[in-house]
């Protein structure tokens, strides 16, 4: 496991589905706010959380980057939305065991924020 920080998922939802889509027109990540293109492959999660019914989606970027990471080392697993700030919070608490793993969340922060800035316009 790469990290020594990692507080999340203490509740679990009451039903979580999971499925990949091919996305019939943009929508936005729920993770890095990012756009994900009409046509792209993206993960749709549908929960039932608390009495409500939510659904998000998941750009290919996260997928491949943060989540994969979470996924592999976060033992309490994975919460929906938020995990750009999570990861920014496991960097700045020094929470990552190895240079290597530092280096590669870094990596998907600064991508996440690159995604956001151009998506909203802003430099």
């Amino acid at each position: 496991m790469d990290t020594d920080y990692c507080p999340w998922c203490e509740e679990r939802a009451d039903v979580y589905v999971s499925t990949t889509r091919r996305a019939a027109k943009e929508h936005t990540c729920c993770e890095c706010a990012g756009t994900i293109k009409k046509g792209e492959t993206h993960e749709l999660i549908s929960m039932l959380y608390d009495g409500r019914w939510d659904r998000y989606r998941t750009c290919p970027a996260c997928l491949r980057g943060p989540v994969a990471f979470v996924d592999r080392n976060c033992p309490g697993g994975r919460a929906v939305e938020g995990l750009y700030e999570h990861l920014c919070d496991v960097v700045s608490e020094g929470g990552l065991r190895s240079v290597f793993a530092e280096g590669m969340v870094t990596r998907w922060i600064d991508e996440a924020r690159v995604r956001r800035r151009s998506d909203w316009g802003t430099t």
